[in-house]
């Protein structure tokens, strides 16, 4: 039941994050579309949008974190034991380490699913598959990674769009 809490909530700051970014991109779009007029109110609720998943955003990702940070060279046997019990109770650790069998675990992951398509997690997995195993990284910690990725972009791509329609709205003034 505690580590269902700790899934829960891990994957509940993401999942606003994602959603919030989906909708502020939705609002900027349609503010840039040539049908709307340069309407300031919808300017704004964009940029709030925009805003608030920075925070959601920070909150996600001292979530998952905390999740996959090192142990401490000196944490004692009890501890690490809790830790990893927990870890793999968050939902946010993977099992797999080969290529293919790291691909259909995550590829037949239900909260992976909701934000990535297979296809997309098959690229990801494919870009960041090696580089996810050098220096301090896990392997382990892949889906974080994708996670992270997934937001980032959707983060960039709605700044851009938050910069496009600030000079859309300024054209009015």
């Amino acid at each position: 039941m505690m580590h269902e809490n700790r899934k829960n909530q891990t994957f509940i700051g993401v999942d606003k994050s994602i959603k919030t970014l989906n909708l502020a991109i939705k609002v900027f779009q349609e503010y840039l579309s040539d049908k709307t007029l340069a309407d300031p109110e919808k300017y704004y609720q964009a940029h709030e949008y925009l805003e608030e998943t920075k925070t959601l955003y920070q909150e996600a990702l001292n979530e998952i974190s905390n999740m996959t940070e090192s142990l401490p060279p000196n944490a004692s046997p009890g501890f690490i034991k809790w830790k990893e019990s927990v870890r793999k109770g968050s939902g946010i650790i993977s099992e797999s380490k080969e290529f293919e069998a790291l691909k259909s675990e995550l590829q037949n992951d239900e909260f992976l699913l909701r934000f990535l398509t297979p296809e997309e997690i098959e690229v990801l997995l494919t870009k960041h598959y090696e580089s996810q195993q050098l220096g301090k990284r896990k392997l382990s910690n892949i889906k974080a990674r994708f996670i992270i990725d997934k937001i980032r972009n959707l983060m960039s791509e709605a700044e851009t769009l938050d910069i496009k329609a600030k000079e859309k709205l300024y054209q009015l003034k």
